[in-house]
């Protein structure tokens, strides 16, 4: 289940309420996949990335070259480009999450890598970031706006639906999803993950599945971790920003603490010293901007929102994904 555009979207997976989430999970898979098909061999392996990133670059310069054409789409043809895009983008992006799987993996001592193929597969990372983001920035929001017009609906509407229910929109003429529920998936949605199947929660349910889970987690800590995304370690005050609406109280050489970054974070993240996330995965926003700016960047830190106040002051050790209140 992919999300089209939806905001707050928090992930809960049930098995004894799992702290590190899909990250860890994703890491412990990449390594096995990699043991079986590389070995030891990372000469190999960094030539199939070439491969990955040459592939994904191609697939989504073909969705961008469709920017100045999707608002003349009429409605079949918007539809067979969404299951375009639905079935090439994930495919093509493949490649964003290795840079920072493998650093977690190298940290460990679960592999070896040396700095010069580190930093090759960091170029390759980001030469397929900048097409990457162009679809997720101006693609998205364009395909958003005429799907909105053909269906006669919001644009914001569209942008809180998954992939699927908007094709689904286009096909019947209508939203399938009530705008009531809409509302609530825009303040905050919760996928849950049980045996396999995801189920989304919005409203009331996903605020009861959210302390639920803060209650199993225990989230009363001085010192949390998430993913190392982009290396550095430093000191300084917090700033608290909850959503892209409080992003003028940015103040100049702090530490942003916020749930998950996206597009509008952007021209402010001149000021900023480091970056922390309490959501995010190995492809998200924050982690391409963090290693454009070459700004130091955990993401997936559980519990970052509830354990720092904005102007404490902290210790960033964005080499192992630690985050330390300093007293």
């Amino acid at each position: 289940m992919r999300g089209f555009g939806l905001k707050n979207l928090f992930y809960v997976f049930t098995d004894n309420f799992h702290k590190s989430f899909t990250a860890e999970k994703d890491v412990e898979n990449f390594l096995r996949v990699f043991n079986k098909i590389f070995g030891s061999d990372m000469n190999r392996f960094i030539g199939s990335c070439k491969k990955d990133s040459d592939r994904g670059i191609d697939l989504i310069n073909d969705l961008n070259s469709h920017e100045s054409k999707v608002m003349d789409y009429d409605k079949k043809e918007l539809i067979g480009f969404l299951k375009r895009c639905d079935k090439d983008f994930p495919r093509s992006i493949t490649m964003l999450q290795y840079p920072v799987v493998m650093s977690i993996l190298k940290a460990r001592g679960n592999i070896k890598v040396t700095e010069e193929q580190f930093s090759e597969l960091n170029k390759m990372r980001d030469i397929l970031a900048k097409p990457a983001w162009h679809f997720v920035d101006n693609m998205m929001p364009l395909i958003a706006r005429r799907a909105a017009e053909i269906i006669g609906a919001k644009e914001k509407s569209i942008s809180c639906m998954m992939i699927e229910e908007v094709i689904q929109s286009l096909e019947k003429s209508r939203l399938i999803v009530s705008e009531e529920e809409l509302d609530k998936r825009h303040k905050l949605t919760v996928v849950v993950s049980i045996d396999s199947k995801r189920y989304l929660l919005s409203g009331k349910p996903a605020e009861g599945c959210w302390e639920l889970f803060k209650k199993n987690v225990h989230f009363s800590s001085d010192i949390l971790q998430g993913m190392p995304c982009y290396p550095g370690i430093l000191e300084g005050e917090i700033c608290r920003i909850n959503d892209y609406r409080e992003l003028d109280k940015i103040r100049e050489k702090t530490i942003l603490a916020t749930y998950m970054t996206d597009i509008h974070y952007t021209p402010y993240l001149h000021k900023i010293k480091a970056i922390l996330t309490e959501e995010g995965g190995l492809a998200c926003h924050a982690v391409i901007v963090a290693r454009e700016f070459k700004i130091p960047c955990i993401t997936g830190i559980k519990g970052l929102m509830d354990s720092f106040k904005d102007k404490d002051r902290v210790e960033v050790d964005a080499d192992k994904g630690i985050v330390r209140k300093i007293r």
